[in-house]
């Protein structure tokens, strides 16, 4: 238990088991309620199927994704963890791997028409939500990429230099760019503006990082740069995406 306190993984042994009560609970009531002959039945039945079945858990995953990967690889990098739970970190790491690797298969495997079908969509629809269906795979490789990023992130984390982690954040930020700028998944224009827009918070705030290092020496400076992070990348940024959740999301 300790070692899922320390690495924040707690939360997401709590979590996937739960998702997977709710989406069985929900599996056998619409099996149950299928044959209802009322109207507002069926109605609730098709929300359910849509909504809560398998969109609820792919949802659970993504959302738990990086506290899995947490989980998965820091206990390598422990030496007192992988002696007692090597077996526990070893099926992690197996599970983190293997939920890429089938984000991506699904990317490259699914025929496009597929994707369009109704039942099809109303299943596994949460993987490609708001992304372009028809205007090639590389579109749909949006999720995998999703999680290959928090996988290089939390190994870029683990390592011990304070600058080859910095330097390989900064790569792995004008990465994702490079990918939004050429491949360009989403639909909508207003969320390729906001992948971008916090890419590029993220990448300036990495810089700010340099500030609160041994790099200034002087207290006072690394207050000031403090203070200008916040209201230069902090506040924009949980200021663009509240204005777009409610103005734009909510529409």
């Amino acid at each position: 238990m300790k070692y899922l306190r320390d690495h924040d993984g707690g939360l997401t042994v709590v979590l996937l088991p739960v998702a997977m009560l709710v989406s069985l609970f929900c599996y056998l009531l619409i099996r149950g309620l299928k044959n209802s002959e009322s109207p507002k039945v069926k109605r609730c039945v098709e929300w359910m199927e849509k909504a809560v079945l398998f969109r609820f858990m792919i949802r659970s995953l993504l959302a738990t994704y990086l506290p899995m990967v947490v989980l998965a690889f820091a206990g390598f990098y422990a030496s007192s963890a992988t002696s007692s739970l090597f077996s526990v970190v070893q099926f992690f790491s197996c599970v983190v791997i293997a939920l890429w690797f089938a984000a991506f298969a699904f990317a490259l495997i699914t025929p496009m028409k597929t994707l369009e079908s109704y039942d099809f969509r109303k299943t596994w629809s949460a993987l490609y939500d708001g992304l372009k269906t028809n205007a090639g795979k590389d579109k749909l490789t949006n999720v995998s990429v999703f999680m290959a990023r928090r996988i290089l992130f939390v190994l870029i984390l683990l390592q011990d230099s304070f600058y080859m982690k910095w330097s390989c954040l900064i790569v792995l930020s004008l990465g994702q760019m490079a990918y939004y700028v050429s491949v360009r998944p989403h639909v909508e224009k207003n969320m390729h503006y906001l992948e971008m827009f916090n890419e590029s918070m993220i990448l300036a705030s990495l810089y700010f990082l340099v500030s609160q290092t041994e790099f200034i020496s002087d207290p006072s400076t690394r207050y000031n740069f403090a203070w200008a992070f916040n209201c230069l990348v902090l506040l924009p940024l949980v200021a663009v995406n509240l204005s777009h959740t409610f103005f734009i999301g909510v529409r």
